[in-house]
């Protein structure tokens, strides 16, 4: 592979990843919202079990799962970030990795840092 094309690679995956943490904070409030609008519906029935076993508890559970798995996306984005600063970029270029695509340098001359590198892109 040359080097052309693994940046483009990269640039491909800092994109979808930047999306995915954006569309992860949007599905997390219209999940809120609409949890809130179910149980709306269900205040308005007379109190039963089976209301009380249909209800959603979204102030307590969902918001923990949502936050564990936003947490997941986002230890993604920081090892990236780390792996960038361990390869002698600027703390700007690897936390806007995006847009310094081209001037990104991706590889270390050290192979024992390489090595770390390539372990903790693939362990994440």
């Amino acid at each position: 592979m040359t080097n052309k094309s693994i940046k483009k690679i990269v640039f491909s995956f800092d994109l979808l990843l930047n999306i995915v943490l954006i569309l992860a904070l949007f599905f997390i409030g219209f999940y809120f919202l609409w949890t809130k609008n179910y149980n709306q519906q269900f205040d308005s029935l007379p109190k039963t079990p089976q209301r009380h076993i249909r209800y959603l508890n979204w102030k307590y559970l969902y918001p923990v799962s949502f936050s564990l798995i936003y947490f997941s996306l986002f230890l993604i984005y920081v090892t990236k970030f780390f792996i960038l600063i361990s390869n002698k970029n600027g703390f700007l270029k690897s936390f806007f990795a995006i847009f310094f695509i081209n001037k990104l340098q991706l590889y270390n001359k050290n192979p024992k840092i390489n090595k770390k590198n390539s372990i903790a892109f693939l362990s994440s």
